[in-house]
């Protein structure tokens, strides 16, 4: 009867016990999804002609939250950054308004490249080309 009484007793301690690791989660989420990134102006290969700046306008939106924001325009041909902008966010929408102002008379195709990580690090970026006469 002893016996008998262990066995329930420590098949009932077995069983009822929580198992703290294999507990799944029920309100967890992981944040697989990376920012999306919108150059709204200007558009690619667009050709700006007489005129002394392009106005720039990026709108960056994450299902939770942004963590840094790069833009960076250089000259296609040379290389030479002209123009970088970086920030920390921490919303889940950022816009990104400014102008451009070009550095010099001649046909020039520059390179716009944007990169944007969310608060996990997920990432995502564009780029696209314009030119200047």
């Amino acid at each position: 009867m002893k016996k008998m009484l262990s066995i329930c007793l420590l098949s009932f301690t077995l069983l009822s016990c929580k198992d703290e690791f294999n507990i799944p989660e029920t309100n967890s989420y992981v944040d697989g999804d990376s920012p999306e990134v919108t150059i709204v102006s200007p558009s690619n290969r667009a050709i700006s002609t007489n005129d002394s700046i392009v106005p720039i306008h990026i709108e960056v939106t994450d299902n939770y939250f942004l963590g840094s924001f790069k833009l960076i325009i250089r000259n296609e041909l040379t290389g030479l950054e002209e123009y970088t902008y970086e920030t920390l966010t921490g919303d889940s929408v950022f816009v990104y308004k400014g102008d451009f102002t070009i550095p010099s008379k001649d046909s020039t195709v520059h390179e716009l490249f944007v990169s944007c990580n969310d608060a996990v690090g997920n990432n995502n970026y564009d780029l696209i080309s314009f030119t200047t006469k």
